[in-house]
């Protein structure tokens, strides 16, 4: 073999090392079997589709703070760059561990109440399929269905987890829903000291709501145009905020204004909080005693409101909230379970199979 041979068999040999290094190197998540596993969680496995699934639904998140915090900006080095040692595409399969963990912990809940016999990805991914073929039936056959026709990933997702969920907290209801008094007491103490308002009843509130309206107004004819019903309200407004008694300045637009006096408590939530009032019940919310409102315009009429007194709401008592606490102690039951899972969390990561995950 002559020198020359054997050096362009040297450098195809260099050249084919070289080629499979760059390869091994530059391999990415598509060319990994997506059933292999990437790691387990108290046992249960996560395949890399899965992963792949939730690390997907991370990245904007994750751009959002490199974007925020360094000024980042989309490119094709920016998932591998250094930020200060921060790297993102670190940063998004660490949050994707993590929020694995919580959907795993909420998995083998389900698995442990008899809810679900098989909590993989294959198995989520076959009852899509079947979802999806029992749309397509249905279109067919001209019936209705609720949603898309056909259901991706993300969507038929949220759509089971939840449901299940919603499962899972009726199992709490059906087999844990004998509560002690107990319980039920403490559950109101504690719920007094980590979130006092959501058993308090509505504020106490007496107002006096000055309209002005114009055009018609329920089969009455309004003698203002809109503009003249401004000036009128906003006069009236501005004579009322400088501590002119509200009785005394009506008296000089009588013909064109009207005040009426309403009180706000827990008596009249229901009313003060339904759709067509919801406006004017945020309105009052906001006011504190001997303050008034801004000129507030609506369809019709325009308004002044002013809060002649303001007292505190009373707590609702344990008898009268008895549900309300039954159904919190069991949430509350339920999310411990939970947390204890994902803090106890058992998770062995499979290093070669996570060291290839990218971002698609």
């Amino acid at each position: 073999m002559t020198k020359k041979s054997k050096l362009i068999i040297g450098l195809l040999l260099m050249f084919a090392c070289l080629t499979m290094i760059w390869l091994m190197e530059t391999r990415d998540t598509a060319s990994i079997d997506p059933n292999s596993v990437v790691m387990t969680i108290h046992g249960e496995k996560v395949s890399m589709g899965e992963f792949q699934f939730f690390l997907n639904d991370s990245v904007a998140n994750v751009f959002g703070y490199f974007h925020e915090k360094y000024g980042a900006k989309d490119s094709k080095t920016f998932w591998t760059r250094s930020f200060q040692g921060e790297i993102p595409l670190d940063i998004a399969k660490q949050q994707t561990v993590e929020k694995l963990k919580v959907i795993k912990a909420e998995q083998i809940l389900m698995k442990q109440k008899g809810l679900l016999d098989d909590i993989s990805y294959e198995a989520f991914l076959h009852r899509l399929n079947e979802e999806n073929k029992r749309r397509s039936e249905a279109v067919t056959k001209g019936e209705v269905i609720y949603g898309p026709r056909q259901l991706n990933e993300k969507e038929y997702f949220n759509y089971f987890h939840s449901n299940m969920m919603i499962r899972l907290q009726e199992w709490y209801d059906k087999n844990e829903g004998q509560v002690t008094e107990e319980a039920l007491k403490q559950t109101y103490e504690n719920w007094k000291t980590t979130a006092p308002n959501d058993l308090k009843q509505p504020d106490y509130i007496q107002t006096q709501l000055i309209k002005v309206p114009y055009g018609d107004v329920e089969g009455k004819q309004s003698p203002l145009t809109k503009d003249q019903a401004k000036e009128i309200a906003s006069k009236i407004h501005d004579e009322i905020g400088k501590g002119a008694n509200v009785e005394s300045v009506i008296s000089s637009y009588s013909s064109y204004a009207e005040v009426k006096s309403r009180m706000f408590d827990g008596t009249t939530y229901r009313l003060d909080n339904n759709e067509s009032e919801e406006w004017l019940f945020f309105e009052v919310n906001s006011l504190e005693k001997g303050e008034i409102s801004g000129l507030i315009e609506q369809p019709e009429f325009f308004i002044v409101i002013k809060c002649n007194d303001r007292k505190p709401g009373d707590y609702i008592s344990i008898e009268d909230s008895k549900s309300m606490l039954r159904t919190k102690y069991l949430e509350e039951k339920q999310q411990h379970a939970i947390d204890q899972l994902v803090a106890s969390a058992m998770v062995e990561i499979i290093p070669n199979i996570y060291a290839n995950i990218n971002v698609k």
